[in-house]
């Protein structure tokens, strides 16, 4: 442990390198667990304000940072329960990929998992994220859906150029381990859905550096919002084989 002078220092800067990031994470789990069907995708916009928490020698420190512009979305439904796509932070300078694949479906209940992997540049530090959440949804209503899910994460920090890092910069090379769980409400229509949600992160941090820090919390409010293309053409496509069948031409697919 260090002494209570030296944590507040450190806890300055990694706020300082937080507000010239404006949010330097990107914002939690936006998925439901249900997945897109086979030709359909979807297009969005996260929106979201974080809060870092900061504690030692029981005095507690937090700032709270919007994120300037929202995170875009984009996913891809390959077969049944299996979709595919990333996201764009502009603010944090990242980009993610993921996969998300259903386990289980029934009329109400969905539990999917969503593997994701991204990377980050913060201009002199960059970062690779690879992350596991584990998605329950249960539907209260046809439009109305609840979402909860818990995760972990492990994020590998460094010097853009190590050759040229100084020793204050070179101490923020090294692991920042989080795990967490997030809770929202999804309200959809058929080409349309909105989902508010809040998440909560406990961050450990194993940098090379580490008597300089201490472990963080973090509170993320959240709201996605996605418009669906494909569904359109594939309700005309069961009217035309509803059609069909009832006039005695065989079935399209």
């Amino acid at each position: 442990m260090i002494s209570g002078t030296h944590v507040h220092v450190d806890i300055a800067v990694a706020l300082g390198l937080a507000v010239l990031c404006s949010g330097c994470l990107l914002a939690g789990n936006y998925h439901s667990a249900k997945t897109l069907a086979k030709g359909e995708s979807s297009f969005g916009l996260n929106f979201s304000a974080t809060t870092y928490e900061f504690t030692s020698n029981d005095d507690t420190d937090r700032v709270t940072l919007p994120a300037l512009l929202p995170e875009l979305t984009f996913h891809v439904g390959l077969q049944d329960n299996l979709e595919i796509g990333g996201r764009v932070g502009f603010v944090q300078l990242a980009l993610e990929a993921d996969l998300k694949y259903r386990l289980v479906r029934s009329p109400r209940f969905h539990l999917a998992v969503a593997p994701a992997i991204s990377g980050q540049s913060l201009i002199l530090i960059s970062g690779t994220s690879v992350k596991l959440p584990l998605i329950a949804t249960y539907e209260l209503a046809d439009n109305i859906a609840i979402t909860g899910s818990i995760f972990g994460s492990t994020t590998r920090y460094g010097a853009v150029d190590p050759d040229d890092a100084d020793e204050d910069l070179a101490r923020f090379s090294g692991n920042l381990g989080a795990t967490g769980g997030s809770f929202f409400f999804e309200f959809s229509g058929e080409t349309f859905a909105i989902r508010p949600g809040v998440e909560f992160t406990r961050y450990s941090i194993d940098f090379d550096d580490e008597d300089d820090f201490e472990e963080f919390n973090t509170m993320s409010i959240m709201v996605h919002l996605s418009w669906i293309r494909g569904r359109e053409k594939q309700q005309l496509d069961r009217i035309e084989n509803k059609l069909d069948r009832m006039q005695g031409y065989p079935q399209q697919y």
